[in-house]
């Protein structure tokens, strides 16, 4: 079994190990679907999901089941370089600052990299910046925007998620609630994707946990093509890791619904849609009834109770 680890407690190794083998992605192993490399497979997929209405990913039942699988091929696709690898998760509502740094924050030079620079807010330090070679953004949405990292912390909303906001989502009694998608008023996806009410964000109402760290960090992390930057993986992880916690508090409740009348992928059956046309980037049958037990799935986290031996 995989151990998914808090990136503070990730030793000096472990995130060179991680760093090093999303370049490798991103730079040296073929691209299943045509493009630059494996690593934009993610992102053009990841787009895709968003430019359909209803998504396939987004704004209904499916966000967390989508995302576990898609993080899944993800991760054994860094382990194909180095099987050490697992995908660590950011557990963004302690030692917050308004800057990005803090003790144990994932924005360091050996890691992340920092902020954004003025004026145009783009990252100049750490392994991602563009000066080093390695991360060039080839998709993009749209044809102007840059083609390196940017980040513009703290502009759009002054702070990342608290643990109150989170106790909110955790404390939900059920999965999601009818009519399954961004307007619903309550349900653990719902809150845990950060729309709460309906709207983008509803009423003015500063986006919520998922979302509130998308728009915290600006730039690069605002578009569809959000995966250009790698935090993206650690905020996903950790959103993964509270349907995990989620499912520990409430184990009566079901552990997704709905078992239909949500649109097609996202049903408790239904295959998840994670391409239209075109190569696909994984063979794939998953239904989110198929991703509801994480560890079933060959992963654990640091925070489970009992690691699955």
């Amino acid at each position: 079994m995989g151990l998914r680890k808090n990136q503070r407690n990730l030793t000096a190794a472990e995130k060179t190990a991680f760093v090093n083998a999303l370049l490798v992605l991103k730079n040296y192993v073929p691209s299943h679907m045509g493009l630059a490399s494996r690593y934009d497979d993610y992102v053009q997929v990841h787009m895709n999901s968003m430019m359909v209405v209803p998504g396939w990913a987004h704004r209904g039942p499916a966000f967390l089941a989508w995302h576990r699988e898609f993080l899944r091929h993800f991760e054994l696709d860094l382990q194909n370089i180095d099987p050490t690898v697992t995908i660590p998760y950011w557990e963004w509502t302690i030692n917050q600052d308004p800057t990005g740094f803090w003790p144990g924050s994932p924005f360091t030079d050996d890691f992340m990299g920092g902020n954004g620079d003025p004026p145009n807010s783009k990252v100049n330090s750490g392994p991602f910046a563009f000066s080093t070679g390695y991360w060039k953004l080839n998709l993009k949405d749209n044809p102007g925007d840059p083609d390196y990292l940017t980040r513009d912390f703290g502009t759009n909303v002054p702070t990342l998620p608290t643990m109150d906001k989170l106790q909110v989502a955790l404390n939900e009694g059920v999965y999601d609630v009818s009519p399954w998608n961004a307007a619903s008023t309550s349900g653990l996806r719902n809150r845990l994707e950060g729309w709460i009410t309906n709207g983008n964000p509803p009423n003015n109402t500063p986006p919520q946990l998922h979302n509130r760290v998308h728009v915290w960090i600006g730039g690069t992390m605002l578009g569809m093509t959000s995966l250009n930057d790698p935090i993206f993986w650690l905020n996903h992880c950790n959103i993964d890791r509270q349907w995990a916690i989620w499912q520990l508090l409430h184990p009566t409740a079901q552990k997704y619904l709905p078992v239909s009348g949500a649109p097609t992928g996202h049903n408790l059956n239904d295959k998840m849609i994670f391409f239209s046309g075109g190569p696909a980037p994984w063979p794939d049958t998953s239904t989110p009834a198929g991703v509801v037990n994480h560890h079933a799935l060959g992963y654990w986290y640091d925070t489970d109770p009992t690691p699955p031996y």
